[in-house]
């Protein structure tokens, strides 16, 4: 392969946004706020995995809307920003991209998915593939953790290497949860001190996504 260089040109990095929030701070109206800047023309792709919630917005800002529906499956939004490429988009949005982890189809059922197994048709109660011939009662043999992660993480590192490779701007909104640390007498605590008695220290909003992410 054969490579040519030419001379280096400043042009406008695509960028990849990541918006975090619990239900109603904002997420979605900031997303589209920042798309506006970014594409004063319009050219915005609104990927809704919402039941249509984007709409709300319809009147108050310019951008084309898909309807997302099950299964949210890593692959389908890198098909789903590959389609807002394909049709000229800007900038694509992604309200909510929590669903690649959480949602119908998510990497986190995938994973259960594949921990559970799949039996045989007709068998309520299958051995265990360790069992002699317990493998003949399966038509998926259940896979035990960590086993079972090593699909959904390998399809979850596919789509992000896809976004690397993205040519449009992407603006992911991801809901939060906020998250606590039960504290047991005698645990060390931040500040380096020793709990007398059961504390709940708050450790903030975290994003429902992978961890990686």
């Amino acid at each position: 392969m054969t490579f040519e260089f030419k001379p280096a040109v400043r042009e406008n990095v695509k960028l990849l946004i990541g918006l975090a929030g619990a239900s109603g701070a904002g997420k979605t109206k900031s997303a589209l706020e920042l798309a506006t800047g970014l594409s004063p023309s319009g050219k915005i792709g609104f990927l809704d995995t919402e039941a249509r919630r984007g709409l709300h917005y319809a009147s108050e800002y310019r951008f084309f809307h898909s309807d997302m529906r099950p299964p949210f499956g890593p692959e389908r939004f890198t098909d789903g920003i590959k389609s807002a490429e394909d049709a000229g988009m800007e900038v694509c949005i992604i309200d909510s991209a929590s669903h690649e982890y959480d949602g119908e189809g998510g990497i986190m059922e995938l994973a259960d998915q594949l921990a559970e197994g799949t039996p045989k048709p007709g068998i309520e109660n299958p051995r265990k593939p360790s069992e002699p011939d317990g493998w003949r009662d399966w038509l998926v043999k259940p896979v035990t953790s960590p086993g079972n992660w090593k699909e959904p993480k390998l399809a979850h590192k596919k789509m992000m290497n896809s976004l690397l490779q993205a040519r449009c701007h992407i603006i992911f909104c991801l809901r939060a949860d906020e998250k606590i640390r039960i504290m047991k007498p005698g645990d060390e605590m931040p500040d380096g001190s020793k709990a007398r008695k059961t504390e709940i220290i708050p450790m903030g909003w975290v994003p429902i996504c992978e961890k990686r992410f």
